[in-house]
């Protein structure tokens, strides 16, 4: 048993095997059940769980010492989560109401449907205050990843990890938490809103075109190369969006610049020109103007942001995420609808969709 959980009083995880109705493909349920010895202090009150995982599969596991191979479930993860809190935590009930939402779980496998030590598991979550009028605001975000490794029992690797990770979770926290009276009602003496100005694609590098709505993409946003070792691809945009914060502090009060990128990095960007059409170029387009859209999305979001004193940085860094994870997905889903350009028909549709929305 890992030193770091060596106060677990005891551990009792247990997985019930099942069959389907061929009989082929077991499935466990995975209910998990840690209690230390001592519950430990928390200065805030987490009322709330949310399990946003898609589904409640974990993923494919060895299930016995015999190496059988199977499906983990995790059937009401929210309640199993809420009383694992309930049992290792002491909550303060007059302090700050918070949420947590572990928005991933799982296991990924190295190879398809086979449990291997090689498997990761992914846990992500976030620590959202819940205000008096029921709004919401997030605080905190943590990830981690862990390789499977061997093991006998994969209840107990799991809820191993689980546990070590929350804790760590916790104790990040608790840094900024301690640190941010606008977090912790009780410390709350100041609520100033940081005067913020807000900035879309000034002040770029000299390998840097601007994504906007009146670009049009050509050969002039490439480098040309005939590489032996990229000859049977076309080329790649490399279009980038991202931000900075320049913050000053003037007579006792902060000012923040917040300054959105949406740009094309030529430097990083190449063609073939024996390989290149002007249906390849009309698809880069498509990726240009999604950055131009998005680079507005996110200069927008930090417009509306009231960004206070301490906390700019972690709010700053969320509003990017939300947009930014938008954006990616955006951009696979366009990739994927008109398979990487060659569907014509749909590289124009969604250049006509584009047009309209910038």
């Amino acid at each position: 048993m890992p030193t770091n959980i060596v106060y677990i009083a005891f551990a009792l995880l247990f997985i019930t095997a099942t069959f389907n109705l061929q009989g082929q493909v077991k499935k466990s349920e995975f209910i998990l059940l840690i209690k230390e010895k001592s519950k430990e202090n928390l200065n805030y009150n987490i009322s709330k769980i949310t399990f946003e995982n898609k589904q409640d599969t974990l993923g494919v596991v060895n299930l016995s010492k015999k190496k059988d191979i199977g499906w983990l479930l995790f059937h009401n993860a929210e309640e199993k989560l809420q009383s694992y809190f309930n049992e290792n935590f002491r909550m303060n009930e007059k302090a700050t109401l918070l949420k947590l939402r572990v928005t991933e779980l799982k296991i990924s496998n190295y190879k398809s449907n086979l449990a291997s030590p090689e498997d990761t598991l992914f846990f992500k979550c976030v620590l959202t205050k819940i205000e008096p009028n029921n709004t919401e605001e997030d605080l905190f975000q943590y990830q981690s990843k862990n390789l499977m490794g061997a093991y006998d029992d994969v209840s107990l690797a799991i809820s191993n990890y689980l546990h070590r990770n929350i804790k760590q979770c916790l104790h990040q926290f608790n840094l900024s938490y301690d640190k941010n009276p606008h977090w912790n009602k009780q410390n709350d003496t100041s609520s100033e809103i940081v005067l913020t100005t807000c900035k879309l694609n000034q002040n770029l590098g000299k390998d840097s075109i601007e994504c906007n709505a009146k670009m049009y993409i050509d050969s002039s946003y490439f480098n040309r190369t005939t590489k032996k070792d990229t000859f049977k691809t076309i080329g790649h945009l490399r279009p980038i969006l991202t931000y900075a914060i320049l913050a000053e502090e003037k007579n006792g009060k902060m000012y923040l610049e917040i300054h959105t990128k949406a740009f094309i990095s030529k430097s990083r960007s190449w063609m073939n020109s024996a390989l290149v059409s002007q249906n390849w170029f009309t698809y880069q387009q498509g990726h240009a103007l999604l950055c131009a859209i998005y680079g507005k999305k996110l200069n927008d979001a930090f417009k509306n942001t009231k960004f206070t004193y301490g906390e700019f940085k972690t709010q700053a860094n969320l509003t990017y995420n939300k947009i930014y994870n938008e954006y990616a997905q955006m951009r696979k889903q366009y990739a994927d609808e008109t398979r990487q350009g060659e569907n014509k028909v749909e590289v124009n549709r969604w250049i006509e969709k584009l047009e309209a929305e910038k």
